[in-house]
């Protein structure tokens, strides 16, 4: 792919800066060298030691900026800022500085203090969704940070790639491409995907739970909430604002759960397990349609029923696929419909 290309390129040109190395390293997650300075410490090594996590008593940072005649607000550069920010976290005269920052600085750099800081990743979101018209980098920016999975016009993207050059670039880029790899995933919706991680769950979870290594423990599902477990490290993953076990708003007093809540894409996800003590599926039928009943209060365009039977209990599938159908609901402003989709796995 070509922005690939283009960020082993700027990896070249750009990561001989010491300061943007050590903060490029710090949002990767890669542990940054120690920093051993002789003499008198300036304000870019003062920055190189929040990056490297180094620790350094407030007082003597607040001596060497007035040492260094820095105003943190003005002429420190974003790198600097953010690095000596680092050191002293609860510090709020350096909240307030980066603060000032982010309203100075242009659009790349104030995508610069979000990787750091992520109340400015909210900031820069709002932002952006104030705008109708986005430029290529606007666009960009915003998709990266829009938790929400969309398609992002080819020729914008196109248009940017080619014109990058620094390191901001560097780092718009490679999130870009993170979040890209996350979409490629999506197969059509995010329904779908949904639906195809649950159709082979079964089949997945045999590496844990009967081919693990023999020195490892194998994982004994035994129970719809260890199914649920393992679900939840898969969905949050791809859907990090996944919500579970969500109650419905009351009605007359009562109220539901649900194991499952995908609130941007509105969608219900409810897992049952037929185990062995269970006769059938007789039981799970009758949960269903009071299911059913009770999660149309969250209004989701989907309500999504998973059924493991590992040991092949049900003796009729047909009468869970009976439960599909599409209903509606009125509320007071409208008439909604909800499509019921009910997904049988059996061991084998």
């Amino acid at each position: 792919m070509v922005y690939l290309e283009k960020i082993e390129w700027l990896k070249e040109k750009c990561l001989n800066n010491e300061l943007v190395k050590y903060y490029y390293k710090y949002i990767k997650g890669i542990e940054n060298d120690t920093v051993s300075v002789q003499g008198k410490i300036n304000v870019k090594q003062l920055a190189l030691y929040g990056y490297a996590g180094q620790k350094i008593d407030g007082e003597k940072i607040k001596t060497i900026l007035l040492q260094n005649n820095i105003i943190m607000g003005g002429r420190i550069n974003t790198y600097e800022l953010l690095g000596i920010y680092l050191l002293d976290t609860n510090n709020e005269n350096i909240k307030k500085d980066i603060e000032e920052k982010f309203a100075q600085v242009d659009l790349k750099l104030k995508f610069i203090i979000a990787n750091v800081m992520d109340i400015y990743k909210n900031k820069l979101l709002e932002l952006l969704k104030l705008k109708r018209d986005l430029t290529p980098i606007e666009q960009i920016i915003k998709y990266i940070l829009d938790e929400k999975f969309y398609t992002i016009n080819v020729e914008k993207y196109a248009e940017y790639i080619e014109k990058a050059e620094d390191f901001e670039d560097l780092i718009i880029l490679e999130k870009f491409a993170y979040k890209r790899s996350l979409n490629d995933i999506n197969i059509v919706t995010p329904k779908d995907n949904i639906v195809s991680i649950l159709n082979n769950f079964h089949n997945a979870n045999k590496v844990i739970t009967r081919d693990r290594r023999k020195d490892h423990n194998e994982y004994i599902i035994k129970d719809e909430y260890d199914v649920q477990d393992l679900l939840n490290v898969i969905f949050k993953s791809i859907y990090p604002t996944i919500v579970p076990e969500e109650n419905t708003p009351k009605v007359g007093g009562t109220t539901a759960r649900a194991d499952f809540i995908f609130k941007e894409f509105e969608i219900v996800l409810e897992i049952k397990m037929i185990k062995g003590k269970d006769r059938d599926e007789k039981e799970f039928i009758r949960q269903i349609k009071e299911d059913i009943q009770s999660y149309y209060r969250y209004e989701p365009k989907y309500m999504i029923f998973y059924i493991y039977d590992p040991l092949d209990k049900t003796k009729d599938e047909q009468s869970f696929k009976d439960l599909e159908k599409k209903i509606k609901y009125q509320d007071k402003e409208s008439v909604n419909e909800i499509e019921t989709e009910i997904i049988v796995i059996r061991g084998h």
